[in-house]
């Protein structure tokens, strides 16, 4: 029990750190996303003749 109790809060800092970079990489991917999306819609309307054929 004592070792337990001795390691948890390194067990605890780990899932914490964890759950840290999974919304870092989440918020990466939608940044990533909603760059491609713009970079996309940029496309089309400097372009509208090449969409519509």
């Amino acid at each position: 029990m004592e070792n337990l109790l001795a390691v948890l809060p390194s067990i605890l800092a780990l899932g914490a750190f964890a759950a840290v970079m999974k919304l870092v990489m989440n918020s990466d991917r939608l940044e990533r996303k909603a760059e491609a999306e713009l970079d996309a819609l940029e496309a089309a309307e400097s372009h509208p003749d090449e969409q519509a054929g």
